[in-house]
């Protein structure tokens, strides 16, 4: 977390094996975090782009 805090990224996904937890602190509004599973569930499901779409409108929102 703190390689991704350092290194200026604006905007990406962080995936890891585990699901984030339930009460965190956004790193970024614009740097969302997935688990690995999630993900794939997503990419295969052609549903990526959509779920994409609804968490940016929430982060420039202030939502979520």
């Amino acid at each position: 977390l703190k390689f991704i805090q350092l290194s200026g990224v604006k905007c990406g996904f962080l995936l890891t094996e585990q699901s984030p937890p339930e009460k965190r602190n956004a790193l970024s509004p614009y740097i969302f975090w997935l688990s690995i599973e999630h993900f794939v569930e997503l990419t295969s499901d052609h549903r990526l782009g959509l779920y994409i779409r609804r968490l940016r409108n929430q982060a420039a929102h202030g939502v979520g």
